[in-house]
């Protein structure tokens, strides 16, 4: 018994502690890369969370390091009336978003990949399918994908309040325990990212 305790004390100060430990400001979920250009189908493969847990809050994923000239894109599959924005930011953009400081763009082409906030159209089907793609020379960073379900709503300076580190432990498990069920509407994402080295040099 005595040998556990310190054992489980380490354990807790080693998940707990580092900013980017299990419960630290920068863990975020890893995108997964479908690599399939989009297809008509799949969405319901696509990585989703529940949006009654993160209205007037955001979802960010890790696209990972990035650096080179890429094909970089988004979509997203969202149901109709839901208001919210999309982003691709860098490390530093990142940090200034969820901190509540003046953000942007830390690329031209990257600019172009944003939705700014607006309410999803309808299609008839109750819920809106958005892709975007563009090409972009990309500066050694890591990348994120930001949805920003009104936890902001500008890119000036905004008074926001960040949640605690066991409300987003909490988040990140209703993310995984839920992500099955029926009960509960959930908001569809991916990303796509391929490097097209010797394209450019030849356009």
């Amino acid at each position: 018994m005595k040998i556990i305790k310190p054992f489980l004390l380490f354990l807790l100060v080693l998940i707990i502690i580092p900013v980017d430990g299990l419960f630290g400001d920068y863990r975020y979920e890893t995108c997964t890369d479908k690599d399939d250009a989009f297809s008509n189908s799949g969405d319901e493969t696509w990585n989703s969370f529940p949006i009654s847990s993160y209205r007037e809050y955001y979802h960010i994923c890790k696209i990972g390091y990035v650096e080179g000239y890429v094909s970089i894109g988004w979509g997203i599959n969202a149901p109709q009336g839901l208001t919210f924005s999309v982003s691709v930011l860098n490390n530093e953009n990142m940090n200034k978003f969820t901190n509540g400081q003046a953000y942007g763009h830390s690329n031209a082409d990257l600019a172009e990949l944003a939705l700014d906030m607006d309410i999803v159209p309808s299609d008839g089907s109750g819920s809106t399918r958005i892709l975007k793609y563009t090409d972009a020379e990309l500066i050694g960073d890591n990348y994120y994908l930001v949805i920003n379900l009104q936890y902001r709503n500008d890119y000036v300076p905004d008074e926001v309040t960040e949640k605690s580190r066991t409300e987003r432990f909490s988040l990140w498990y209703g993310d995984v325990t839920t992500e099955n069920s029926d009960l509960f509407t959930r908001f569809f994402y991916s990303v796509d990212v391929d490097y097209k080295e010797g394209e450019q040099e030849s356009q």
